[in-house]
């Protein structure tokens, strides 16, 4: 059929379909996008509860892209070092042309393994604890997980720094995958209970942090040492550390007050103290009057 034959046309002399102006919406659409940001940002300077997730979050998930670039070099070199000793000939084995090479997909194997044993773990507590309270409880496990998930992460990534043995680094690898399994549900639970409002553009803004460390940690991986790349990283995780505790200590102060009682003011409460400590009275041989000896 032709064009004119197929323009569908309405009574009422309303124009055909293909006439109608094109539907102009990019604008509007970035404005809507650029203001939903904006507010994000504000929400985040009035709300330092929404920092506080922001900035432990960008921090950890910025020393797991350190992580990806750095367990590779780093099992290499002390399967080298494992290898020269073994052999008994240092100067040949750490030659250039005799690089050991280790078993990539193997090991990737096990710390996917890992951390999906940590996630299990993570789940099998937190049914626990769901059986037992309510969501508060389960707010407080996620704290508590992450405050472990950081403090076990930090000292698993400072033993490459403190030991140059194969099967210690690789233990220590095996245990910061178990820590990520505990991580992603933990936040999870923290961003479902505080992001209420506009989710998706308050994680834009939290990752627009986590871009900017990701490329000072690759611009900074070109010239630092394997050791003070592992530092970084460490002082990064003990940074969120220091983030989720004073997240923590700030929930339990918000729900402590909540948890007080408001029927009285505590103006009553002191005569109530003052009234108990007063002797009770009878009305055997009391001239003062029957009021006073039922308080």
């Amino acid at each position: 059929r032709s064009d004119s034959e197929r323009v569908v046309r309405r009574e009422g002399g309303e124009e055909a379909e293909g006439e109608r102006p094109p539907r102009a919406r990019t604008g509007s659409q970035g404005e809507s996008v650029t203001a939903q940001l904006l507010d994000s940002l504000r929400r985040l300077r009035r709300d330092p509860t929404l920092l506080h997730i922001g900035v432990l979050s960008s921090l950890y998930e910025a020393t797991l892209y350190a992580f990806v670039f750095l367990w590779t070099p780093a099992l290499e070199s002390r399967a080298s070092l494992a290898a020269a000793l073994a052999s008994a000939d240092v100067l040949d084995v750490l030659g250039p042309s005799e690089a050991v090479t280790i078993s990539h997909g193997k090991i990737f194997s096990l710390l996917m393994l890992c951390k999906a044993v940590g996630s299990r773990v993570f789940a099998c507590g937190l049914g626990h604890v769901s059986r037992d309270a309510g969501r508060g409880l389960q707010r407080t496990f996620a704290l508590r997980a992450l405050k472990l998930t950081f403090a076990t992460s930090a000292a698993c990534l400072a033993l490459p720094v403190l030991s140059q043995r194969y099967d210690t680094t690789l233990f220590a690898f095996c245990a910061f995958e178990l820590m990520l399994g505990f991580y992603w549900p933990a936040v999870a639970i923290l961003r479902t209970e505080f992001v209420t409002e506009g989710r998706s553009s308050m994680i834009s803004v939290f990752r627009v942090l986590l871009n900017v460390l990701v490329i000072g940690l690759l611009e900074l991986s070109g010239f630092l040492s394997e050791c003070a790349m592992f530092s970084i990283a460490c002082t990064m995780l003990a940074a969120s550390w220091v983030s989720v505790s004073v997240l923590q200590a700030r929930v339990q102060g918000e729900a402590s007050i909540l948890a007080m009682p408001a029927g009285r003011p505590k103006a009553s409460r002191s005569d109530d103290l003052e009234h108990e400590s007063r002797p009770m009275l009878t009305t055997e041989g009391d001239s003062d009057g029957d009021a006073d000896g039922f308080v």
